[in-house]
């Protein structure tokens, strides 16, 4: 695939499209803590069987997508005429649905194999993991560039000033290892120290982009200032000068340059959980405090400067009679301003940074209400959400737990959990926002959800050792009695 800076908003608009496949909040599973991925986030979490073990890439998958503004159906439309069997992207039907500032986030995580176990009075656990998190951030005023800088109602220039459109990407491998004990019969403290190998990252520093016209005479001057470093192996195509107006990655040594390189880092978390009485518990944790400094392929990609467009009336495009495009010469102007230089360089990034605190409440034997909060922290921005759940257990091969949410500015996002097995292995799944309605589209046969701006979902298999044996070293945990997991 080869991207050419023709616009900035097209880069932008292809970008949101190809990563809306997420970024979760993971709220439904915060208190599950009889599931021993709920250790991932808190590493206080303790698991009352001997120990478990994580199958290869089949025990803990995770997607989550998050749109600030428009759904599936919002943005695309059937289309008409020449292109009646073809879906098309309706900018027209989104521009009322935006906001000043929107977003698009996408998480993608897989465990590559994991356990834990208990040694004498700690529980330690260990996973191998790859997570991909992405963040298109863009305007309102991006997306009205698609009507061109000319008002023909009030016959009058449109001037932009168009700043924080950004695109940030980060993706890695971990290798982890937490540790957690009972501190005192209530509280329960652990921390988990990760090993990073960076895959690939791009990071916006800066994003001016300033479009002023004037009506006499009639001109249009494009002011840029963009910024962005960058780790992938990519092949440049350059102007005579040797600036960058088209890029293309390579991919010919995917081992060396996306696993074994020298992109490097750590990171650190850390959690409690207090039992507050018979009936309360509560748990706090911080995730993600770390960071990964870049070396290969990394790259300082720098456009700055001005370019006038100067003694044409682009009135005269707008009228019906005329064969040249007025929005197409402002696309083309703005093409020739967004040629990048580029210099190697060496940089450092901070992981998206997560807070969680819930707290559940044993309303019955087999009824449990929740309610956890989560605050992401992406690029100095923050995004809220908060989660009530009723978590049921009806039997000993099944938990069930439903749940709304409070995230995107709507409360309508319904969740859904279950955990169905025996003492020696068990399948979940875990989703804090469950699309309701699908589409399908006919020629590639790929299912879409219709009209959710976000979901996610997380499930996998566990294998489980010394469940319901009071011998086990945990059986001080669940008073002698069988694995509370499976009671």
């Amino acid at each position: 695939m080869t991207i050419n800076h023709k616009i900035l908003l097209t880069a932008l608009v292809c970008i949101n499209l190809q990563i809306a496949s997420l970024f979760a909040q993971d709220n439904t599973m915060y208190m599950l803590h009889q599931l021993p991925q709920a250790n991932i986030l808190n590493p206080a979490v303790d698991f009352p069987c001997d120990f478990y073990i994580e199958l290869p890439l089949l025990s803990s998958a995770k997607l989550a997508y998050n749109n600030s503004s428009f759904t599936y159906k919002d943005i695309l439309r059937q289309g008409t005429g020449d292109q009646q069997d073809s879906l098309v992207l309706d900018f027209d039907n989104i521009y009322p649905h935006l906001r000043k500032n929107n977003y698009i986030n996408l998480e993608v995580e897989n465990v590559i194999l994991g356990a834990g176990f208990h040694w004498k009075e700690y529980f330690i656990s260990a996973r191998i993991y790859h997570r991909l998190q992405s963040s298109v951030q863009y305007t309102k005023d991006l997306i009205g560039l698609k009507d061109g800088n000319w008002n023909p109602v009030t016959d009058s220039p449109i001037n932009y000033q168009l700043a924080g459109n950004e695109l940030n990407e980060i993706s890695y491998w971990g290798i982890s290892a937490a540790i957690s004990r009972d501190f005192t019969s209530s509280l329960r403290l652990g921390a988990r120290l990760s090993y990073l190998k960076g895959s690939s990252n791009f990071q916006t520093k800066n994003s001016e982009l300033e479009i002023s016209t004037t009506e006499q005479p009639v001109a249009v001057n494009i002011h840029t200032d963009y910024e962005v470093n960058a780790s992938f192996p990519m092949e440049y195509q350059r102007d005579a000068n040797g600036r960058i107006y088209s890029m293309q990655p390579v991919f010919d040594n995917f081992v060396k340059d996306f696993i074994f390189n020298s992109n490097r880092g750590v990171s650190i978390d850390f959690g409690a959980v207090y039992q507050y009485n018979d009936k309360i518990k509560l748990a706090v944790s911080v995730l993600n405090l770390g960071f990964i400094r870049w070396a290969s392929n990394s790259v300082n990609l720098r456009t700055e400067g001005d370019i006038n467009y100067i003694g044409v009336d682009l009135d005269q495009y707008a009228l019906p009679n005329q064969n040249t495009d007025l929005i197409q010469i402002l696309r083309d102007t703005i093409s020739s301003s967004f040629h990048f230089y580029d210099s190697p360089t060496k940089y450092l990034t901070l992981l998206p940074a997560r807070i969680f605190a819930g707290g559940t409440y044993q309303l019955s034997p087999i009824t449990e209400l929740a309610l956890t909060g989560n605050i992401s922290i992406i690029n100095g921005a923050t995004i809220p959400t908060i989660t009530g759940s009723v978590n049921l257990k009806p039997n000993d091969f099944l938990n069930l737990s439903g749940s709304i949410s409070y995230a995107n500015r709507t409360i309508r996002n319904i969740g859904l959990a279950f955990i169905l097995g025996n003492p020696s292995f068990n399948f979940y799944f875990v989703s804090d926002m469950l699309p309701i309605n699908y589409v399908q589209e006919t020629q590639s046969g790929l299912i879409f959800p219709y009209n959710s701006r976000s979901f996610n979902f997380r499930f996998g298999i566990n294998l489980l050792f010394g469940c319901g044996n009071s011998k086990s070293g945990n059986s001080s945990r669940s008073g002698g009695k069988v694995c509370p997991a499976y009671r």
